[in-house]
């Protein structure tokens, strides 16, 4: 195995040291990091192996992509340096054991008596991703999604002892997210159709009240509870509250309804009022109906008046119940 490694470390720097943009070597371990909360792969990998990197999804929040590698012990015993070389858009060939070639160098670093290496290379320009006392962070990638990233681990001294040369290093890699969520509009008709946003109208979108830019891959918003609202003229007045997580785009149904007809209501007192052979709250003298067929009964002590009536949306109707008395000679 140390004569694989050494083949790699042959293709990977050259005169001085210096990472080379090419790479060669066995491929041992393959992962598709899980682009959530709390998602990260983790392997062991021996000096010269690589480790391979992909992602689940389309990396649309993830800021930077971080590489955690701890150094065994065996290694740090004897001060060994030892560089991290971490490439991106890696081409994987079909041989058995695969191997890995033709990448680009990413980032480097290279480690004496740590006991853990972690650096952050970000994904894109605007990235956010700060160094700190433990974080080393590369320079940004100018694509926003460089993968299959690649992993190796390679020894920068010539010599190295028997009881290092199988060491192995455990590595995590995990994504770095921005600020942001989305939330995709899926709207239903009032039927329970799927609708085009066209099919809307005239209409607006808002989020705390706040006036937005309908996008069908997702509204991009800033993590936290919010109001969406929306307002047409084809349909009923729409209000939820909708959950924002960071990194992550999730569905929200609109379920869409018929304006309702406004119906207001006359009748004498000690009257009570059905619709549809609900009891109705005749108080406020004002009902909304759906636009369509409904039957309304009045009922005053033992005597009742029934009619179908029908409503269109956005009218206003007046249904009244009046009471004479007849008077006729015999």
């Amino acid at each position: 195995m140390f004569r694989r490694m050494i083949a790699a470390v042959s293709c990977i720097f050259i005169a001085g040291l210096l990472p080379a943009e090419t790479l060669w070597g066995p491929v041992t371990e393959r992962h598709a990091v899980p682009l959530e909360s709390g998602g990260e792969v983790a392997f062991v990998l021996t000096m010269g192996e690589i480790g391979i990197a992909t992602f689940d999804a389309t990396p649309r929040f993830v800021d930077a992509l971080e590489f955690e590698i701890t150094i065994p012990d065996s290694i740090r015993a004897f001060l060994l340096p030892i560089s991290l070389a971490v490439f991106s858009n890696v081409t994987i060939s079909d041989d058995d054991p695969p191997m890995a070639r033709d990448a680009r160098s990413a980032a480097s670093h290279v480690a004496q008596n740590a006991r853990k290496v972690v650096f952050s290379l970000p994904l894109r320009l605007d990235h956010s991703v700060r160094a700190t006392a433990d974080t080393i962070v590369a320079e940004p990638m100018m694509e926003y999604d460089g993968s299959p990233f690649a992993i190796t681990i390679i020894p920068v001294s010539k010599g190295m002892p028997d009881s290092a040369r199988d060491a192995e290093f455990p590595v995590r890699i995990r994504p770095i997210f921005r600020n942001e969520g989305a939330v995709v509009l899926e709207l239903l008709s009032p039927e329970g159709t799927t609708l085009e946003r066209e099919s809307l109208g005239p209409h607006t979108i808002t989020i705390d009240g706040r006036e937005v830019v309908f996008d069908p891959d997702g509204i991009v918003l800033v993590p936290g509870v919010k109001r969406l609202g929306l307002q047409s003229e084809t349909y009923l007045e729409y209000s939820a509250s909708i959950g924002v997580e960071r990194g992550v785009t999730k569905k929200h149904v609109v379920q869409l309804e018929h304006p309702h007809a406004k119906v207001l209501i006359s009748a004498p007192r000690g009257t009570t009022l059905f619709v549809n052979g609900e009891i109705v709250d005749t108080t406020s003298r004002e009902i909304m109906l759906r636009p369509g067929e409904h039957t309304v009964m009045f009922r005053v002590g033992d005597f009742s008046v029934t009619r179908r009536i029908r409503v269109e949306p956005k009218r206003t109707y007046n249904v009244s119940l009046t009471l004479d008395v007849l008077v006729n000679e015999d």
